[in-house]
């Protein structure tokens, strides 16, 4: 029994020290390409532990619409996580500090948002692949012009989407 345990454990921690995480990462953005047209560029660094994306661009359409500094995707086996630093958007000079993504395998369908900006102190959310739904809190909105994109209920500002 204990052999089994210690070759699954070493199976597992192969598994994630030798994932090729470049070629993962090429995976996803043919697949944003593909569906959405939605394209993502950057510097590419992988290590160990995470792959960094750097001076990264945004594009929809063909159409530039967000750049970031830098970027950590975190791939662990049972728990994933993005981190995304200075997003500057063209939109009335938008520009988010951090925004962090988490995904958990006990619920595969779910991504949970935490975010910060210049338009607003904290976003907080999720992402619900099973039921198609956005749902985002906004905290401290700063700026009309967001506020006019959001609900209002007693929690505060949101916004609510179906895909």
């Amino acid at each position: 029994m204990k052999k089994i345990l210690i070759f699954l454990l070493g199976l597992i921690l192969g598994f994630y020290f030798f994932m090729p995480k470049e070629e993962f990462f090429y995976l996803i953005q043919k697949k944003l390409y593909q569906t959405n047209n939605i394209a993502v560029t950057a510097d590419i660094k992988s290590d160990v532990f995470k792959l960094s994306l750097l001076k990264g661009k945004i594009y929809y359409n063909d159409i530039q619409t967000a750049t970031f500094d830098k970027a950590y995707i975190s791939p662990y086996i049972f728990y994933n996580k993005i981190n995304i630093f200075d997003i500057k958007l063209p939109i009335n000079n938008l520009n988010i500090t951090k925004i962090t993504l988490t995904h958990n395998i006990l619920n595969p369908y779910i991504i949970k948002l935490t975010a910060n900006g210049n338009f607003a102190k904290k976003i907080h959310g999720n992402i619900n692949f099973s039921k198609k739904e956005v749902r985002l809190y906004f905290e401290g909105v700063k700026n009309n012009t967001v506020k006019k994109f959001l609900k209002k209920d007693k929690k505060g500002y949101f916004y609510y989407e179906k895909f």
